[in-house]
């Protein structure tokens, strides 16, 4: 079996992390001007115990009216038969009273360049001395 490419393995890496850079979190209804440029992840209806979130994990379209947002999507909803089924659901904008969105977060991407730069740091070191950290040589070499 061959070794992957340092080129394939680091693009790999990369978008892994890129995609942990993001999170998902319920916002309160944009105003209608500013509806159009939210991705929609899901619904919040209700407020308080009352609360019922409806989320999809793969969201085809999400189309905004003025009574109501219709989302094309499959079902996020683990143990129910429903789960990954690609469905057209409409919410009254009535009873929406959050959005869920996917954003950039700022604080995970902080942590994880800074484990990107720790880490290059220290296979560069090693790289450059061709020592460990008891002395040795690397990879056992004499």
């Amino acid at each position: 079996m061959r070794k992957p490419r340092a080129f394939l393995a680091a693009t790999v890496a990369a978008s892994f992390l890129a995609s942990s850079c993001y999170t998902v979190v319920a916002r309160p209804l944009p105003p209608p001007g500013e509806r159009e440029g939210v991705t929609v992840r899901g619904v919040v209806l209700g407020e308080g115990s009352a609360r019922e979130a409806f989320e999809f994990s793969d969201v085809e379209s999400a189309i905004w009216s003025e009574t109501s947002l219709t989302v094309t999507g499959a079902v996020n909803a683990p143990g129910q038969a429903n789960h990954g089924r690609l469905e057209t659901t409409a919410f009254p904008l009535a009873d929406v009273s959050e959005v869920i969105v996917r954003e950039f977060d700022g604080n995970r991407t902080s942590v994880i360049v800074g484990a990107v730069i720790v880490g290059a740091s220290v296979l560069i070191a090693f790289a450059v001395t061709g020592k460990t950290t008891e002395g040795g040589p690397i990879g056992g070499a004499r």
